[in-house]
């Protein structure tokens, strides 16, 4: 008896710790700078063409005025971390240089990925608005013959 209710205890112990698994979520964040808006980049430009190009930095210290990092950074649920970083130097309000650190193909092909399922969710949505087609209505049925 004693052994039936360890067994059973056991059994019931392994249902629910293999409940308890971790469960980790893919995360991204930052700036997706892609390649053709770092081709479009070049020195003379001001903060506000850069902001045009690259939209609002991630980073801007307080204390140097004159770098704008863009940051991203992507971890896939149990996988290895992509980060990349632009940063831009400013010299006289115009940009002097800028910097492309970090795994730039992978972070493209994540955004190439996002762009693709982006508009596979936008296509289903939009099939599900599409007004029907109307429906003829049937015409009135009209009794042949002689009528009582």
């Amino acid at each position: 008896m004693q052994r039936i209710s360890q067994v059973l205890t056991l059994a019931l112990l392994c249902t629910a710790l293999g409940g308890c698994s971790i469960y980790k979520l893919s995360m991204r964040q930052g700036n997706v700078i892609t390649q053709k808006e770092m081709n479009s980049l070049h020195r003379g430009m001001t903060r506000s063409q850069i902001k045009a190009v690259l939209g609002t930095p991630l980073i801007q210290d307080p204390f140097e005025n004159n770098r704008w990092d863009y940051v991203f950074y992507y971890r896939p649920a149990g996988g290895k971390v992509i980060q990349r970083t632009v940063s831009v130097y400013f010299q006289d309000g115009k940009v002097a240089r800028y910097t492309d650190e970090g795994d730039i193909a992978a972070a493209s092909h994540i955004h190439q990925n996002e762009q693709f399922l982006r508009g596979q969710q936008e296509e289903r949505q939009n099939r599900k608005r599409k007004p029907l087609p109307p429906t003829q209505s049937p015409s009135p049925v009209v009794p042949s013959g002689p009528q009582t």
